[in-house]
């Protein structure tokens, strides 16, 4: 049983009103901590007259038994509201900020949540392409609000580009959409087979992705695949930031999503093959793509191609300084 379930039946239909009121729309958040606050104050008075609610107790004179009457109510009630409160901050946290234009068809969003993440968004001709599923089930309803605010048109498919949480956590969201979930086959079978892994890291943040089952991709896709015309490229090149991370290019625009794979910082490389992640990105390289913009999974999100040539400095760096560690 949930948290909040267990409160819920242990506080009665107050509580349960309580809870209730955190679905409303966000703009009265302020209304509802003040009244929360209220309850609060009315507990708290309510055990400050406690004792004289109290009656003797049959065990003897000294003893005392008290009543579990509306002090006692109004004072669980107050807790309540905390908790209540308490949703209502991660519920306002799972806002995201407003889209970014970047060029033609192709926006941008920072989402601040956990590990900050950039994501793009591209809108085709009748549909959305959304480029990671974002962190949680609620991230994912968040973006697509602020989708919503630029186009009207639907969002038809996203694509997981790592097994990583940020960019497959939501797929129980836009699943629920009837939107289709994307993959390349390393990336499938990294969320298919180590998602307990992937779910015990998150666990330790205050969100709803603990309590998700494991949501997979609807459809597996070839290494390279197009979406929308040919204007959507997922290209799946080897190992590198994970075993199961892709890359995502925009040749009309010459924009490359790439993720977490190549960033101004070298970042978090517990998951990554450090051998293979150079050849890799030489791979990359070998494709002469024409690209004017690389978009960033993590801290600034837009880049000149130039990035590719830094993070690589960044892996060599990194790898001398693992060897001179090591006495090499």
């Amino acid at each position: 049983m949930t948290t909040k379930k267990l409160w819920v039946s242990a506080l009665g239909s107050e509580a349960e009103t309580i809870i209730a009121r955190l679905k409303i729309d966000l703009k009265e958040c302020q209304g509802i901590v003040r009244q929360s606050g209220l309850i609060i104050l009315k507990g708290a008075k309510s055990v400050a007259r406690f004792r004289d609610n109290s009656i003797p107790s049959p065990a003897g004179p000294g003893k005392r038994t008290y009543r579990r009457g509306r002090p006692m109510k109004l004072m669980l009630i107050g807790f309540a509201s905390i908790l209540a409160a308490a949703f209502l901050s991660v519920e306002m946290a799972s806002a995201v900020s407003p889209l970014k234009h970047l060029t033609g068809p192709i926006f941008y969003v920072e989402d601040p949540h956990f590990v900050a993440t950039n994501y793009v968004i591209y809108v085709g001709r009748n549909s959305v392409t959304v480029v990671g599923a974002t962190w949680t089930p609620g991230t994912a309803k968040a973006l697509a609000q602020e989708i919503s605010q630029v186009t009207i048109k639907p969002i038809s498919e996203v694509i997981d580009t790592s097994p990583d949480p940020e960019w497959s956590g939501g797929n129980e969201y836009w699943r629920g959409t009837g939107a289709k979930i994307f993959a390349v086959r390393s990336t499938y079978d990294l969320l298919r087979n180590n998602w307990a892994n992937t779910a015990g890291f998150i666990q330790q943040h205050p969100s709803d992705f603990a309590s998700q089952q494991i949501s997979l991709p609807t459809d597996v896709i070839p290494d390279r695949f197009e979406l929308q015309q040919g204007n959507v490229q997922i290209m799946y090149l080897g190992p590198s930031h994970t075993p199961g991370d892709a890359l995502v290019y925009f040749p009309t625009e010459k924009v490359l999503d790439a993720g977490s794979m190549i960033k101004e910082q070298l970042g978090n490389v517990a998951s990554a093959n450090l051998s293979e992640y150079p050849k890799t990105l030489q791979k990359l390289l070998n494709l002469h793509l024409d690209i004017r913009t690389v978009i960033s999974g993590h801290w600034s999100a837009v880049h000149g191609p130039d990035l590719i040539d830094h993070y690589l400095d960044l892996l060599k760096e990194h790898d001398a300084d693992h060897s001179q560690a090591l006495g090499k």
